[in-house]
């Protein structure tokens, strides 16, 4: 079973693909099982088989049946079997992909409660108040001939997949039993001929399909039905308790509308010094060396990716001649992905100075030993062993690419471990490099 705590950060119906990279990075990682291997019960063994079909499923996104596997084990809580948060939510996450909203929901509010810790608590609850500013409550019938052609059309474009998702959802069950019972985006709609209003506010719009030509039918119940007040509380997921709601500028969110955060790093690893030769009379061989970096910068999320913006120092160090060191400080921009799992690419400007100890050819090539070969290629003495030393150290700005990852799993508390690559240009001659590192995101930043 998953740990509760696994993929804290990542919010399920916007970053999908991380979701499932999360959970099974994070159980690789720390070695956890799937639940315990000595189930004591038949029950507890068949919940550990599901399980692990729940994780495999979810890792392909086969959302049918990670909901057929999810109600599997919701029949085995009778026999005493304990559902975990991220059980629950892998459950909610199927549910939204296949436009149940209001089974979602309340499956949030499942792994919610199922969670041990204050802070996943309050992410999950954010997800769930995300859902009621997003979605509301409606009611729709087709009977007749208005059921043949019915259809609910949302007005504009529908750009997010869980509001598409619950749209097509709606359509399948009227078309299917002739009604409608559930959430849909808010905004305005047409249904058949008839047209109506979502709105988040609470109440319930009900509205019946018509013919061309018949009076539309749409209203909207601010109070809700007997009927209504009894599916609420037996269904969590239709109910909207103001007091459980965390003040609205604490709770956490890592969908779209998360908030700016900031970081800070360390890192360090190879440099490649590459050969490089400054005409007749002055010559770099190749080498290896070390690289060093600090840096710290901001990410502002827009939609499922960050803008970075990055301030630092790189440092690199060693061969490349008998002697080499770039000092630089550097800013640099980009776009990074993912929270749990993360990757970004920047580019980068370094401003600073290089001191290189080359070799000199020349006086090798003077001696009577050696014949000057003036034509446009190298010197044919430059394979003499008997080079003078000869250095440079020069002002540099130095362009330079960066692509790197990271995993921060919950457990390590906004900390994550890095690994990034990247070139650099130096004065005709390019500079790959590596750095493994930690990153400390302040306010979830990574």
């Amino acid at each position: 079973m998953f740990s509760d705590e696994a993929c804290a950060r990542v919010r399920p119906s916007r970053g999908r693909p991380l979701v499932v990279a999360c959970l099974l990075v994070f159980s690789v990682l720390t070695g956890i099982a799937p639940m315990a291997a000595n189930a004591g019960s038949e029950a507890e063994a068949e919940a550990v088989r599901l399980d692990e079909d729940l994780r495999k499923l979810a890792g392909r996104n086969a959302w049918d049946g990670v909901d057929g596997i999810y109600a599997r084990l919701r029949s085995l809580e009778s026999d005493g079997v304990t559902l975990s948060a991220v059980q629950h939510e892998l459950g909610a996450e199927a549910a939204l992909q296949l436009g149940r909203i209001r089974e979602a929901r309340g499956r949030f509010g499942l792994a919610r409660n199922a969670s041990a810790d204050s802070v996943e608590k309050q992410r999950l609850q954010g997800v769930i108040m995300d859902i009621d500013d997003r979605f509301g409550s409606v009611v729709l019938t087709a009977a007749g001939k208005a059921r043949r052609d019915a259809s609910v059309r949302m007005s504009g474009a529908v750009f997010a997949l869980d509001a598409r998702a619950a749209i097509s959802y709606a359509n399948g069950e009227i078309q299917l039993s002739g009604s409608f019972d559930g959430l849909l985006p808010v905004g305005e709609y047409s249904f058949s001929a008839a047209t109506f209003v979502v709105t988040s506010d609470g109440g319930v719009v009900r509205a019946e399909a018509t013919v061309a030509g018949a009076p539309s039918r749409a209203a909207k119940d601010t109070k809700p039905s007997a009927e209504a007040k009894s599916r609420q509380k037996s269904e969590p997921r239709a109910q909207k308790p103001p007091r459980e709601k965390p003040p609205r500028e604490k709770s956490p969110s890592t969908r779209s509308g998360a908030r700016p955060s900031a970081y800070v790093g360390l890192g360090a690893g190879s440099a490649s010094w590459m050969s490089k030769s400054e005409g007749i009379g002055y010559y770099v061989p190749s080498g290896t060396g070390l690289s060093a970096r600090v840096n710290g910068g901001m990410q502002v999320p827009v939609g499922a990716v960050s803008m970075i913006g990055e301030l630092g120092w790189d440092g690199l160090f060693g061969s490349g001649g008998e002697k080499a060191a770039a000092n630089l400080g550097t800013v640099g921009a980009g776009l990074g992905v993912g929270s749990t799992v993360h990757g970004r690419v920047l580019g980068q400007i370094g401003v600073g100075r290089a001191s290189v100890i080359g070799v000199d050819p020349g006086p090798a090539c003077r001696t009577e030993e050696w014949a000057m070969d003036v034509g446009d290629g190298p010197t044919r003495c430059e394979e003499s062993a008997h080079w003078a030393s000869s250095g440079i150290d020069y002002a540099l700005v130095s362009p330079g690419l960066i692509v790197g990852g990271g995993v921060s799993p919950e457990s390590l508390g906004g900390v994550a471990v890095t690994l990034e690559l990247g070139l650099r240009g130096m004065s005709g001659q390019l500079v790959p490099w590596t750095a493994r590192g930690i990153r400390y995101g302040l306010g979830g930043g990574q």
